[in-house]
């Protein structure tokens, strides 16, 4: 027996929606049953809360603990993010509340071993935008997909870790590629092996979103044998390779220019919201009367975009994204030997060879200046004993978009009234927003970051007042008891 669960979130309560998410799970759930293959194929796109989704869930695998399942099938389409585990976000979601507001990728595991699958399939399509942009995150990211305790296993994923996955208004890229690998033969077995290498040819010219997948079994593992159903809805799937242009071609183009032109704002107007957040800033206070108690906030403005903290690894991700042809930087590169003795040996026998010296990503620089470029805002403390925290945030931008690059900080003190940023504390966040959304709401720049900030600073305070339990009082505990 096989079953298969897909579930597409839309409508998100505290974060943008996504309008192909529940079509996706809806066209999943269509491709599926069209295989003749599973027992049960469920959808969820609408009433989609953590409370809602997770009790559905629960009974509908509790339902088959008794059965022989040979393959369970998960599908997902919404927002996802990192914080510890893979996160899959549900209607409801809230950054203060992650666990509780989402699917934890763990969750879906124990749930699947509900059922003691031989084949457990996961086919995620989530974007993790606004995911912690940290180093060695991507290895602990995929990290989280391969330790699954799990008989057998597939996984597919949309996109890395700090990539977006893209979309059109009716389906999600990565699902269309998925539905297409499934039904590229006309006949026989398609193994899944057969649609990852179908998908992974599909974005060889997309580096901007690379799927990646995970596996443990067999490699033969087989999705479905072509059904006459298949047949039929492969025609729906590729249209769009024979789609002819519509008749009123030119209305057509008109009203889609119109809605470009729509995203465009005035450069008079860009400079004026910034300048707003220049006024209302310096005047900044928390807003938690405990914090106000110890800490008052000082805001700092630059116009270079290169006083980030941790500009390497942002160039890096800014070179590998490839930002200067859709935004407006400069990534800054220089030669640099390794200070290993033997690789600066190397690299000079590969100079002598007429090899070049490897060139690395060191700074990005903007090519077009803004009133500022960061906000640093230090959270400075009134009393000589508690920590300096702040936050960190910097523009990058093109003529319609923005990034906002936002991180919480902490500083170490090097003198005795001296401090700096600890750059091993920075974990990143990139947000994506429109200048039409900056114009008319200045405030969302640093609305995000004060918000952790404020939370990091309170938790921060509260610890204080939390008692430690020491082994040995825990040993007494137990003695008494």
């Amino acid at each position: 027996m096989n079953i298969a669960v897909a579930i597409g979130i839309s409508n998100y309560e505290n974060i943008e929606s996504l309008p192909a998410c529940s079509t996706d799970a809806l066209k999943m759930k269509e491709l599926l049953e069209a295989t003749g293959k599973y027992s049960e194929v469920v959808s969820l796109t609408k009433d989609t809360s953590a409370r809602k989704i997770k009790s559905l869930l629960r009974d509908f695998f509790k339902n088959y603990q008794d059965e022989q399942i040979d393959e369970a099938f998960f599908y997902f389409s919404g927002h996802g993010t990192y914080q510890n585990d893979v996160l899959f976000c549900c209607s409801d979601f809230d950054s203060k509340r992650p666990a509780t507001t989402s699917l934890p990728n763990r969750e879906i595991d124990d749930l699947m071993r509900i059922v003691s699958p031989k084949l457990v399939v996961k086919v995620l399509d989530a974007c993790s935008s606004g995911a912690k942009y940290i180093k060695d995150t991507q290895e602990t990211f995929e990290k989280a997909f391969r330790s699954a305790e799990l008989e057998s296993f597939i996984c597919m994923a949309s996109s890395q870790l700090n990539q977006s996955s893209y979309a059109t208004d009716k389906l999600s890229l990565f699902t269309q590629r998925f539905m297409e690998g499934a039904l590229a033969q006309d006949e026989g077995p398609i193994l899944y092996r057969d649609i990852l290498n179908y998908i992974s040819d599909a974005f060889i010219e997309t580096p901007e979103q690379t799927p990646f997948f995970v596996s443990q079994g067999s490699g033969l593992e087989v999705f479905a044998t072509v059904t006459t159903t298949m047949a039929s809805l492969k025609k729906s799937v590729f249209l769009r390779e024979t789609e002819e242009l519509p008749a009123d071609l030119g209305t057509t183009i008109e009203s889609k220019i119109e809605e470009l032109e729509s995203f465009f704002v005035s450069p008079e107007k860009v400079t004026g919201s910034l300048e707003v957040l220049l006024k209302l800033l310096p005047n900044l206070k928390p807003e938690d009367s405990l914090i106000s108690k110890y800490y008052s906030y000082e805001v700092v403005f630059t116009k270079k975009l290169e006083s980030l903290v941790g500009m390497e690894e942002i160039a890096r991700f800014a070179s590998e994204r490839n930002w200067s042809k859709s935004y407006f930087v400069e990534i800054i590169t220089e030669k640099r030997r390794d200070s290993n003795p033997f690789l600066s040996t190397l690299a000079t026998i590969n100079a002598l060879s007429g090899r070049e010296t490897p060139v690395v990503p060191i700074t990005i620089k903007s090519t077009h200046t803004l009133p500022f470029e960061t906000i640093e805002i230090i959270a400075r403390p009134n009393k000589s004993s508690l920590k300096q925290l702040g936050a960190q945030v910097g523009i990058v931008h093109s003529r319609t978009d923005v990034l906002i690059l936002s991180t919480f900080i902490m500083y170490k003190d090097v003198g005795w009234d001296e401090r700096v940023i600890d750059a091993s504390t920075v974990e990143r966040t990139i947000t994506e927003y429109k200048w039409k959304e900056i114009v008319s709401n200045p405030r969302i720049i640093t609305k995000n970051v004060l918000s952790q900030l404020e939370n990091e600073i309170s938790d921060y305070l509260k610890s204080f007042s939390k008692k430690k339990v020491t082994n040995i009082e825990l040993s007494k505990t137990s003695e008494e008891e």
